[in-house]
């Protein structure tokens, strides 16, 4: 299935429920209420309606909700962590919430981000002419890493605003922007790591990768 429009509704229903049901739970209340939020930021600015939220967004949202969805009672409650018994006596409840989102980046977002972008990328290449590719693949890797950052300035530092459960206002932006450079390091991290593979199955030239590490630090690892 890869009608948009129906993707979004599974999003939005999983997620919603999700932090339904575990809105009272101090475990997961406010990892629950944060990818529900970044959700619906996400669906308001879709690129269906005119915004800037497109196919790899919605790929890594997708990834979250069918996981969630599919393993309901590990979200609900997250077998405790080792190192949880030690970080409840300085947070408390948020530590199964540090652990919750932990888990979302490591199983979600790390696969998700390698996933979508290796297929993507690779598709991209060989849609055309093999003298083309390079510059297919870069004018691509633009287009992703943009909306990336749009998602971290736009959608995640908003989720993370409207978390009431995090304390201040002031933790919560100390929070969204700790989300936000893990996700700009986890982004820096996957396509350096393609951009080597797609020199080493032929894609690209080796020189052309090497070009490609180039563009990544222009076009904003630095920050978001």
């Amino acid at each position: 299935m890869d009608n948009p429009s129906e993707q979004w509704t599974i999003i939005l229903n999983v997620l919603n429920a999700y932090y339904e049901r575990n809105k009272d739970n101090a475990e997961v209340a406010a990892y629950a209420h944060q990818i529900q939020q970044l959700a619906q930021q996400c669906h308001a600015q879709r690129e269906e309606a005119g915004g800037w939220a497109g196919e790899f967004t919605r790929a890594l949202l997708l990834i979250a909700a069918r996981d969630t969805a599919a393993r309901q009672e590990h979200w609900d409650n997250p077998p405790d962590a080792w190192w949880r018994s030690s970080c409840e006596l300085v947070l408390g409840s948020l530590c199964g919430t540090m652990q919750a989102g932990g888990e979302h980046f490591s199983e979600h977002l790390a696969p998700g981000f390698y996933q979508y972008i290796k297929t993507r990328l690779v598709k991209v290449g060989r849609s055309g002419s093999p003298d083309g590719a390079y510059e297919r693949i870069r004018a691509d890797m633009i287009k992703i890493i943009e909306e990336h950052k749009k998602l971290i300035k736009l959608a995640v530092a908003p989720a993370a605003a409207n978390v009431h459960e995090y304390g201040p206002s002031l933790v919560r932006s100390l929070i969204a922007f700790n989300i936000g450079g893990d996700a700009t390091d986890l982004r820096k991290r996957t396509l350096d790591r393609i951009r080597l593979e797609l020199a080493e199955e032929g894609l690209i030239t080796r020189s052309q990768g090497v070009q490609l590490l180039s563009l990544f630090s222009t076009v904003g690892f630095g920050g978001f």
